[in-house]
């Protein structure tokens, strides 16, 4: 059975093009540059992931933070007002806009948090909306203006491969910095 795991993660990270990863550093290096932030998401699995991923931004220079990690605002947002707009609402009246980024994580593409999410971003004028997918991409694939999407429906292995695709956009920004 693990087996079976590990040969999954691995047909899945033959499937990420380094030149995405590229792409995305570069971006990132820009929302620096700029003196923007770095917005992370995600639910369950991938809300570790989009933890991981801003403590690394963080630690290559990157002002970053993660809407997964206050759990005290998001529940309070998703009991009182409404679950879909958990990640939303807590960028609301923040001077959110062109010099920031969005990146969501997401193993089907079309979790309501998420997807409300990248509309608010897309409102706002959010620079670029960045997602790291699984499955088809879902809905959120036509929110962002760049997505790196692992072509499977095993969320275990699609989280896996977003953990090892975090840790090749940590290395691309110390390595060459951003």
């Amino acid at each position: 059975m693990a087996f079976s795991h590990g040969q999954e993660v691995a047909r899945l990270l033959e499937q990420v093009d380094q030149k995405d990863i590229n792409v995305i550093k570069r971006w990132l290096g820009i929302v620096a540059a700029w003196s923007g932030c770095v917005y992370t998401a995600g639910n369950g699995g991938s809300a570790a992931n989009a933890s991981h991923l801003a403590a690394h931004l963080n630690e290559c220079g990157i002002k970053a933070i993660c809407l997964s990690d206050n759990l005290v605002r998001f529940s309070a947002i998703a009991n009182d007002i409404n679950y879909e707009q958990a990640f939303a609402l807590q960028l609301k009246g923040l001077p959110l806009g062109r010099n920031d980024s969005v990146v969501v994580l997401s193993c089907s593409g079309d979790s309501p948090n998420v997807l409300r999410l990248l509309e608010f971003a897309q409102k706002a004028n959010v620079t670029i909306r960045i997602g790291l997918l699984g499955f088809s991409g879902g809905q959120a694939l036509h929110l962002c203006d760049l997505s790196i999407v692992l072509d499977s429906r095993d969320y275990g292995a699609i989280e896996d491969c977003h953990s090892a695709i975090i840790h090749a956009i940590r290395k691309a920004l110390l390595t060459n910095g951003h």
